[in-house]
Protein backbone atom coordinates (compact mmCIF):
# COMPACT_ATOMS: atom_id res chain seq x y z
CA UNK A 1 0.00 0.00 0.00
CA UNK A 2 1.07 3.66 -0.94
CA UNK A 3 2.28 6.08 1.63
CA UNK A 4 -0.12 9.75 1.65
CA UNK A 5 2.44 12.37 1.71
CA UNK A 6 4.79 13.89 -0.36
CA UNK A 7 6.24 11.82 -3.71
CA UNK A 8 9.98 11.08 -3.65
CA UNK A 9 11.52 11.67 -7.41
CA UNK A 10 14.55 9.41 -8.65
CA UNK A 11 16.05 10.83 -12.06
CA UNK A 12 18.22 7.71 -13.91
CA UNK A 13 20.77 9.74 -16.14
CA UNK A 14 22.50 12.65 -15.12
CA UNK A 15 22.43 14.20 -18.70
CA UNK A 16 20.86 17.24 -19.95
CA UNK A 17 17.42 15.80 -19.59
CA UNK A 18 17.96 14.13 -16.62
CA UNK A 19 19.29 17.17 -14.60
CA UNK A 20 16.60 19.54 -16.42
CA UNK A 21 13.88 16.73 -14.96
CA UNK A 22 16.00 17.06 -11.37
CA UNK A 23 16.06 20.86 -11.44
CA UNK A 24 12.14 21.31 -12.20
CA UNK A 25 11.32 18.31 -9.88
CA UNK A 26 13.41 20.76 -6.85
CA UNK A 27 11.71 23.69 -8.14
CA UNK A 28 8.30 22.10 -7.38
CA UNK A 29 9.74 21.23 -3.94
CA UNK A 30 10.02 17.77 -4.46
CA UNK A 31 12.64 15.77 -2.88
CA UNK A 32 15.26 14.46 -5.70
CA UNK A 33 17.98 12.04 -6.13
CA UNK A 34 19.48 11.94 -9.73
CA UNK A 35 21.36 8.25 -10.57
CA UNK A 36 23.70 8.07 -12.76
CA UNK A 37 26.47 4.98 -13.66
CA UNK A 38 29.02 7.58 -14.88
CA UNK A 39 30.23 10.92 -14.88
CA UNK A 40 27.38 13.67 -15.24
CA UNK A 41 26.79 14.02 -18.84
CA UNK A 42 29.24 11.22 -19.10
CA UNK A 43 27.36 10.73 -23.11
CA UNK A 44 28.17 14.28 -23.69
CA UNK A 45 31.67 14.36 -22.81
CA UNK A 46 32.26 11.40 -24.91
CA UNK A 47 30.52 12.60 -27.97
CA UNK A 48 31.36 16.16 -27.48
CA UNK A 49 32.89 15.79 -31.54
CA UNK A 50 29.24 15.11 -32.52
CA UNK A 51 27.32 18.40 -33.55
CA UNK A 52 23.97 17.75 -32.03
CA UNK A 53 20.87 17.79 -34.85
CA UNK A 54 18.84 20.85 -32.88
CA UNK A 55 19.78 23.92 -31.71
CA UNK A 56 20.70 24.51 -28.50
CA UNK A 57 17.70 26.64 -27.06
CA UNK A 58 15.81 23.29 -28.16
CA UNK A 59 17.36 21.57 -25.36
CA UNK A 60 17.43 23.49 -22.52
CA UNK A 61 15.10 25.54 -20.54
CA UNK A 62 15.21 28.68 -18.71
CA UNK A 63 15.42 26.42 -15.55
CA UNK A 64 18.65 24.87 -16.67
CA UNK A 65 20.36 28.46 -18.17
CA UNK A 66 19.51 30.04 -15.08
CA UNK A 67 20.91 27.31 -12.71
CA UNK A 68 24.15 27.58 -15.01
CA UNK A 69 24.21 31.40 -14.61
CA UNK A 70 23.69 31.20 -10.85
CA UNK A 71 26.94 28.64 -10.46
CA UNK A 72 28.97 30.91 -13.01
CA UNK A 73 27.92 34.18 -14.36
CA UNK A 74 30.00 34.74 -16.88
CA UNK A 75 29.38 31.56 -18.51
CA UNK A 76 28.81 31.75 -22.06
CA UNK A 77 25.64 29.84 -23.84
CA UNK A 78 26.43 28.75 -27.44
CA UNK A 79 24.59 29.93 -29.77
CA UNK A 80 20.83 29.32 -30.69
CA UNK A 81 21.49 28.57 -34.40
Amino acid sequence: MAKAGTPRIAVLGAGPIGLEAALYARALDYPVTVFERGRIGEHLQRWGHVKMFSPFGMNTTSLGRSAIQLDDADHEFPAET
